[in-house]
């Protein structure tokens, strides 16, 4: 099976997210055909350079992927044909950041062979999700068949968090969810899940689709504390000096069944946080004053 990563921007912990993914895999003794990261960072990833391929991503191809309406996250789904294309009949296994592998080796195995594609989790019939975005996403699909399918409200959506394609339909099932989404947004249909519906309705159609969130964990409402527990392990290897195959045992001490991976919190308690950083703002800040010129 062949791993992608899509990585970009400046900010680091997106970066030690995808690392820390990795090693997931790694500190359980699995090795995927390929690992592979697309990036506009290659930079990031020099420590690991020999363990993976990195594809840079730069300003111009990421307009390019973006597509004719400039839709930022139809990249997702050009990235992982790109990878159908480079492993041609081979599985493909895309993995967002926030994510990490606990699974065994059996669960590695059960993924890598599906006939099914994978999503990591089914969140429902498209007209059946309650939220504001996805009723009115639901209301402009009702009655708009798309690159040769209809009653796309009926469909489900799948969490894109992690997105598996036995690959054997010649990157097929990639460029329908590019005329998905293309078509979405060409048809004005909102567009902030079109990339994640776009791929839930074209490998439901192509393959069937199955969830995965028995083997791979995605912490997309937890960030904040899978960060601090990332960057605290990162902070000690660099601390301990340990090469790469310590911080793979390092690696496997952390209990990662002690964190939640599913944190929401109510909108009313973000709100009244926000209106309290609001109202008793910062005290006093104070930076260091630039040091004086010499003179001679």
């Amino acid at each position: 099976m062949n791993l992608l990563y899509l990585t970009f921007g400046d900010n680091i912990r997106n970066h030690t997210q995808a690392y820390f993914s990795i090693y997931s895999f790694l500190a359980k003794g699995i090795q995927p055909a390929s690992l592979n990261i697309i990036t506009d960072k290659p930079w990031y990833y020099k420590s690991i350079e020999k363990r993976v391929n990195i594809i840079e991503a730069n300003t111009a191809l990421l307009q390019e992927w973006m597509g004719p309406y400039q839709f930022f996250w139809r990249v997702k789904i050009k990235a992982i044909e790109k990878l159908c294309r480079m492993y041609t009949g081979e599985p493909v296994l895309y993995l967002d950041s926030d994510t990490f592998f606990y699974g065994t080796g059996r669960d590695y195995e059960n993924l890598s062979q599906s006939e099914q594609a994978i999503m990591f989790e089914n969140e429902g019939p498209l007209k059946e999700l309650p939220s504001k975005t996805m009723k009115t996403m639901s209301a402009q699909l009702k009655n708009l068949p798309l690159a040769g399918l209809s009653n796309l409200s009926e469909w489900n959506m799948w969490n894109a968090g992690v997105v598996f394609t036995p690959n054997r339909k010649d990157a097929k099932e990639m460029e329908l969810a590019l005329a998905l989404c293309d078509g979405m947004c060409g048809s004005k249909v909102k567009d902030q899940f079109a990339e994640q519906f776009a791929l839930s309705v074209a490998l439901q159609h192509l393959y069937g689709l199955r969830s995965a969130d028995n083997a791979i964990a995605h912490y997309w409402s937890n960030k904040e504390q899978w960060n601090e527990v990332i960057r605290t392990f990162f902070i000690e290897c660099q601390m301990l000096g340990l090469d790469f195959e310590e911080q793979l045992k390092k690696y496997r001490e952390i209990n990662v069944h002690n964190y939640p991976v599913v944190r929401i919190s109510r909108s009313t308690n973000r709100k009244l946080k926000q209106k309290v950083d609001q109202i008793f703002s910062d005290k006093k800040i104070e930076y260091l004053k630039p040091p004086l010129p010499i003179k001679h």
